[in-house]
């Protein structure tokens, strides 16, 4: 039976390398498992979630207990290490799994061995645990913004770290809010972009844009997974056809949707304004006491209380200035603005967000100064009334009942762009589509270890299930989601799949899916 040469490694001391003495544990693993890719095989309701990996350790000598002192790893087994495994069929070696330490517990059965489990997590788990504060963004396109929020959540540029699509979408105007989960900010531009965010086998963050599938090595077909005969085949599926153990088929009226909602919100920008005022003043002699050196951070929000109702955000705010004939600030020697005016002591910084603008304000004088004015202009942002964009499908009502899909994005930049929108998922999702399920013994044969080495998200495969399998299907889908299992002399492959042909074209110029010549029609079964 053909096998692979698996590695396993943990960045103990943290370097960016697996060279150090005792970070290569292979050695010590009695059975891994690592999975990634979407939540459920849908590319419009499933969700990239973080990738995970088990490791089932042998802990005998204790090494893998964070609190054994002998342990050569004492002080070491801490969250955060780098996670990488590895799968060699010569001559080549590829990363399978790369992420980052979640837990580490030893487990002791009385009477049996000791062992211990390491968990580890994606990248997605990482950005998930981060806040994302951006500034206001307008005329941007989704793959900028998606830069600016992993650059805020402190992940790494570079190529080594990040594979970004420009994007297909320009947002009128992004209005993330601030201190957002870093990933849900990202989940906002996903949706917006019909994209797809992921991870990568080697820790990479993916976006990959709506045309992203329909272009290079995903516009062929890498294998072709049969129900009949194996071995070289003859056109597309990569030239060798692979046998599998296990297809199942998700219920296709679970995901119906005929009745498209699509919300467009647009803006528009004030004049400058007088958008907040530090409540303490002179008036009442409360103004705030700054000693010499000192500097105090105020944060001027907007909106506000006083704020008209559609007020979302400020376009540009204003550094409180003294220039100019304007008056943003005073300060004085009395709390109730007499004595001796300091205003000339006051310096001001001002870092700016879409609703907040912190103003750190430093007395750099010789004595205290009282903060006896202090006040934000800028340029509102006001929201215009919603615009609800529908597309239904009565026919599919009337068979499947009435299904409604309450679109997710919230920067969709026009009317014309939302109707492209809810028409593309009516066209798909009014009737069933199939979505499988397949598995397959990796050490089967040499093929079947090669494709389970190579095989990643996205990717694009055939599927023939029409003779023992029974399913009648025989076309192509995407891969979106593996997950493997190892075993001593096991290794087991299962991956989730999504049809190609559902989202074959997707708003492309030239190839309406509206109209009655789109691809979708080849591939949408039932009537």
């Amino acid at each position: 039976m053909p096998s692979a040469v698996y590695g396993f490694y943990v960045d103990w001391n943290a370097d960016n390398d697996f060279l150090d003495s005792y970070e290569d544990i292979t050695a010590y693993v009695f059975e891994a498992q690592w999975s990634y890719g979407r939540d459920h095989a849908s590319q419009l309701t499933g969700k990239s979630i973080a990738g995970s990996c088990t490791l089932l350790l042998n802990n005998a000598d204790k090494r893998f207990s964070p609190f054994n002192t002998s342990s050569p790893l004492y002080g070491l087994l801490l969250p955060g290490r780098k996670i990488k495994i590895t799968m060699t069929v010569a001559p080549d070696t590829v990363t399978m799994f790369s992420g980052f330490l979640a837990s580490l517990d030893p487990q002791k059965q009385i009477g049996g061995r000791a062992t211990a489990v390491l968990r580890g997590m994606g990248p997605l788990g990482i950005i998930a645990q981060k806040e994302s504060t951006i500034a206001m963004q307008t005329a941007v396109a989704t793959g900028t913004v998606i830069g600016l929020i992993l650059d805020d959540a402190g992940w790494p540029a570079g190529s080594t770290y990040r594979d970004i699509d420009a994007g297909q979408t320009t947002m009128t105007r992004c209005i993330l809010g601030q201190g957002r989960d870093a990933l849900n900010a990202l989940r906002d531009i996903e949706e917006t972009e019909a994209g797809f965010l992921r991870e990568t086998k080697d820790g990479k963050i993916a976006f990959e844009d709506r045309l992203h599938r329909f272009s290079g090595a995903h516009t062929v077909p890498q294998v072709t997974f049969t129900d009949g005969a194996e071995g070289p085949g003859g056109g597309g599926g990569g030239g060798y056809h692979l046998g599998y153990r296990l297809i199942e088929e998700a219920d296709p009226l679970k995901e119906i949707y005929n009745d498209i909602r699509v919300y467009v919100q647009l803006y528009t920008v004030q004049a400058i304004a007088i958008l907040w005022t530090l409540a303490e003043s002179s008036a009442d002699s409360t103004s705030p006491a700054i000693s010499a050196g000192e500097t105090l951070n105020f944060w001027a929000q907007y909106p506000n209380w006083a704020s008209v109702p559609e007020a979302i955000g400020v376009d540009v705010w204003t550094t409180p200035t003294v220039a100019g004939g304007e008056t943003d600030y005073a300060a004085n020697s009395q709390a109730n603005g007499g004595g001796t005016p300091l205003t000339g002591d006051i310096s001001i910084a001002a870092t700016k967000f879409d609703k907040s603008m912190k103003i750190a304000v430093t007395n750099g004088g010789t004595g205290v100064a009282y903060l006896t004015k202090l006040q934000a202009r800028g340029t509102a942002v006001l929201q215009k009334d919603t615009a609800i964009i529908t597309d239904e499908d009565t026919a599919s009502q009337l068979k499947y009942l009435k299904h409604t899909y309450p679109a997710p994005a919230k920067f969709i930049p026009s009317t014309a762009a939302a109707r492209d929108y809810a028409g593309m998922i009516k066209t798909i999702y009014a009737r069933p589509i199939p979505v499988l399920t397949i598995g397959y013994p990796a050490n089967r044969s040499t093929e079947h270890l090669t494709e389970a080495q190579v095989r990643d998200v996205s990717d694009r495969i055939t599927i023939v299930a029409t003779d023992q399998a029974t399913l009648g299907i025989n076309e192509d889908f995407f891969v979106e989601a593996i997950r493997h299992q190892l075993r001593p002399g096991n290794h087991q492959v299962v991956m989730e799949c999504s049809p190609v042909g559902a989202y074959g074209g997707f708003w492309r110029l030239g190839s309406s899916a509206l109209g009655p010549s789109s691809d979708y029609s080849k591939t949408i079964l039932g009537p």
